[in-house]
């Protein structure tokens, strides 16, 4: 199943990947009827920001607000890894909490390339998904 994603999302995806390589990132992509059409960056709280990633409470709930009062719905759920791989870990799968949601993994490269990579947690299980760039 190929997911479209434009091109200015993927870019955005990149820039907050590389801007805090050390840490992870994580957020949202709303859609509008089905399509993405933007990027709602959460702040990482996680007690090992390089390992993991836990959206900050208060701004994930006002993203999802935001989400409902636009007219919008949950595409995808990101972060990044900064180490790498571009594959769900366990605990990406254990803790995934919108099986519906496309799942997407950026990692970072020193050069300012990143790997993208979307999956769909079924079952306890990554099935990977592909994404391109409709305007690409």
């Amino acid at each position: 199943m190929k997911s479209g994603i434009p091109a200015s999302l993927l870019e955005q995806l990149r820039q907050q990947a590389c801007a805090t390589p050390e840490v992870e990132i994580c957020g949202l992509i709303a859609a509008r009827d089905g399509q993405p059409v933007r990027c709602m960056q959460i702040r990482n709280i996680a007690e090992r920001p390089r390992q993991h990633f836990n959206m900050e409470p208060r701004e994930q709930i006002a993203a999802f607000r935001q989400l409902r009062e636009q007219g919008e719905e949950l595409f995808a759920i990101y972060h990044s890894h900064p180490d790498g791989p571009a594959t769900p870990s366990a605990t990406d799968i254990r803790e995934a909490g919108y099986p519906d949601a496309l799942q997407m993994i950026i990692v970072p490269h020193q050069d300012g390339r990143v790997d993208i990579s979307a999956y769909r947690f079924r079952d306890g299980r990554a099935v990977p998904a592909e994404i391109d760039s409709p305007d690409s």
